[in-house]
């Protein structure tokens, strides 16, 4: 099991969400983490680990992974951008692009996958994620059934090649990833350029998630985007990847 290295430690010795990283981030889902940082009623029990940068392909005996899982959208459209779906054996509830991944077989939603289904897949790559707090439940399970994964954990837009690098080095796609990052770094360089003396960048709003209400914070890669498409977002000023506005 590998990931992405993070700002802070991401997990503690069983596998829950560390104080730290969630600090970090600025998460607070209001349902009672082990780990919770604004509540009085919750406090560290273990130390948290130290986390292992997913720049390398994981522990092995199999050689370059022919079958692989992915557990969130993102993840699928990443390997979908380096020319990995014909290795794709099943995939998350929500994954919908591009359109060839239909019939793939479906495991569940992002926060509840169905971890018997995809070991019954036999994969030697599982693509998993921390897009969002919950989803360190699949990675705690992974690990228990010895799984061969990486976990992805973008915060900025730099994260996301730093994702891309990731997995196609666990799938031995190294080439493909630096050139698909090529690619979409051109086309942004393309908007940067288009965006040249803009007079007026309208003030954006998002609603990242519903209940409880968060926005991109200044570390988030949405507020990234944001800029680079001519916008400002209201709530970039926060120093973390979640902001709750007020």
């Amino acid at each position: 099991m590998t990931e992405i290295r993070a700002r802070a430690p991401v997990f503690d010795a069983d596998g829950a969400l560390s104080r730290a990283y969630l600090l970090d981030r600025g998460y607070c889902c209001r349902n009672g983490c082990r780990n919770c940082p604004y509540s009085s009623a919750t406090s560290v029990t273990s130390a948290p680990s130290p986390v292992q940068a997913a720049n390398h392909r994981p522990s092995s005996s199999v050689g370059m992974p022919k079958r692989i899982v992915s557990l969130c959208p993102s993840n699928t459209e990443v390997l979908h951008a380096l020319g990995l779906l014909a290795r794709v054996v099943g995939i998350d509830n929500y994954s919908d692009w591009p359109p060839e991944i239909c019939d793939l077989p479906r495991l569940g939603r992002d926060l509840d996958i169905d971890m018997d289904r995809v070991q019954a897949l036999h994969p030697d790559l599982v693509v998993a994620s921390l897009s969002v707090p919950g989803m360190e439940r699949n990675v705690l399970r992974l690990r228990e059934l010895g799984l061969p994964a990486i976990v992805l954990d973008s915060h900025s837009l730099g994260d996301v090649w730093q994702n891309m690098r990731a997995v196609g080095a666990a799938a031995g796609v190294e080439e493909a990833a630096e050139q698909a990052i090529a690619d979409l770094q051109s086309r942004i360089q393309q908007v940067r350029e288009r965006l040249i003396g803009l007079s007026h960048r309208p003030r954006l709003y998002w609603e990242w998630w519903p209940k409880p209400l968060f926005s991109p914070g200044g570390r988030n890669w949405l507020t990234g985007l944001s800029e680079l498409a001519g916008g400002v977002s209201i709530t970039a000023s926060a120093d973390v990847d979640a902001a709750q506005p007020t």
